[in-house]
């Protein structure tokens, strides 16, 4: 995609590029040409625009997170319905006849 281009010191540029619009025609626009007419407030725009993809320390750090959220969350639900559950049982009384 067009990350490359707008983070630059980031990654190494490539021959090529793609850029997809909805219902527009495609043309093929070698990078080289496409940065030399890309102002700084577009690229200053683009940059808020784009997202850049996390690196491979954000996506562990991101899916052991989540893995620490949905175990928490489990235990928990768990200890809150067993408490519920321990509540609702009537205390029963050892009833023994005394006849």
């Amino acid at each position: 995609g067009i990350e490359p281009i707008i983070y630059a010191a980031d990654k190494e540029f490539t021959e090529s590029i793609s850029l997809i619009s909805d219902g527009a025609e495609c043309i093929l626009i070698p990078k080289r040409i496409f940065k030399e007419h890309l102002s700084v407030t577009k690229l200053g725009i683009m940059q808020i625009k784009v997202e850049r993809f996390p690196d491979c320390k954000q996506l562990v750090e991101s899916l052991s997170n989540s893995i620490r959220w949905k175990n928490y969350k489990g235990n928990l639900v768990t200890d809150i319905l067993k408490r519920i559950n321990d509540k609702r049982e009537p205390v029963r009384p050892n009833r023994l006849s005394s006849r």
